[in-house]
């Protein structure tokens, strides 16, 4: 795997996200390698001796969104989760063919019984910020997406009497698919919020915004954090 993508040094720049497809040919399939390459980070994160195992998130821009929503809907030990224009609903996917995704993330047979609105469901009540971009130049605006993965699933949080938890940022500053200044600082606000951290903690990042760089993560472009 390579920036999120499974790589062989073989295939063309064009055809890395579809290599996946091969495993398919032998009775497996991408989201297998990839569930268990992030579960295997989340056990040595979880392990480590300097963290402090109730606070730990996890971020992502695109593909890195879309492992957000698939490692953080299956495994508790994530508590908070932002996922960034990384997924959307089967109906947005046959409605609209840019929103398909990768090949990892319409794994074979999966969408017979389940949506990855399912797997944002399943969220409920752990904190969890969806964020997306009104003019995304790749996939999934906001404005396409927000009835199915965030309307529709609001009502299981509130079972829970947590709907504050479940919280929606639509990105219109630069508003394509980025995970810039804006996104960031909604991100910050929300762990800081969900992880009870000192409010000063998010005064210090905004007045550290000029010295940040605005594209620092596309030397992989879709990144995954776990915090």
């Amino acid at each position: 795997m390579e920036c999120g993508e499974l790589f062989d040094s073989e295939n063309k720049q064009e055809d890395r996200h579809w290599v996946g497809g091969y495993l398919d040919l032998v009775g497996a399939n991408a989201v297998g390698l990839f569930y268990l390459a992030m579960r295997r980070g989340l056990d040595y994160l979880y392990d480590h001796p300097n963290v402090d195992r109730s606070r730990i998130g996890m971020t992502g821009l695109s593909g890195g969104g879309w492992q957000t929503i698939t490692l953080s809907s299956l495994d508790e030990r994530v508590q908070v989760a932002v996922p960034v224009a990384g997924y959307a609903s089967l109906v947005s996917e046959i409605e609209r063919p840019s929103d398909t995704g990768d090949i990892e993330q319409i794994p074979t047979d999966f969408f017979i019984d389940l949506d990855n609105s399912h797997l944002t469901a399943i969220r409920a009540p752990r904190p969890t910020l969806l964020i997306y971009n009104a003019e995304d130049n790749c996939c999934f605006r906001a404005l396409l997406v927000k009835p199915y993965i965030f309307d529709q699933v609001q009502p299981f949080f509130s079972l829970y009497g947590s709907s504050d938890s479940f919280q929606w940022h639509e990105n219109r500053d630069p508003g394509s698919h980025n995970y810039q200044l804006d996104n960031r600082l909604q991100a910050y606000r929300f762990f800081v919020k969900h992880f009870h951290l000192p409010q000063s903690t998010t005064k210090y990042l905004r007045m550290q915004k000029s010295r940040v760089t605005t594209n620092w993560w596309w030397a992989c472009q879709e990144t995954t954090s776990l915090l």
